[in-house]
């Protein structure tokens, strides 16, 4: 999480993600490039590894709980709510 693939720091790696895949305030590389005073080629190739982490990470965790864990992390008010179902 915490390698960089360029000659910016971890953190700018990251901000650079963020603002391209949520905040949406910069569209093309090339104002990217120039914001960030960085080749677009390069830039690229940090959203890429970055949303490569991001999509790895989000496949490792279940879409759901099992009904096990439902059971072990649930507050028993829930368990009144619902005993008659």
């Amino acid at each position: 999480m915490t390698a960089t693939t360029t000659a910016l720091t971890w953190l700018e790696e990251w901000v650079l993600y963020f603002e391209f895949a949520y905040v949406r305030t910069t569209i093309r590389w090339g104002d990217f490039s120039s914001r960030w005073r960085y080749r677009q080629k390069s830039l690229r190739s940090v959203v890429k590894t970055k949303l490569q982490l991001v999509v790895a990470t989000h496949e490792r965790w279940p879409t759901y709980a099992s009904l096990r864990e439902d059971e072990d992390l649930r507050k028993a008010s829930w368990n009144e709510m619902f005993k008659d179902v």
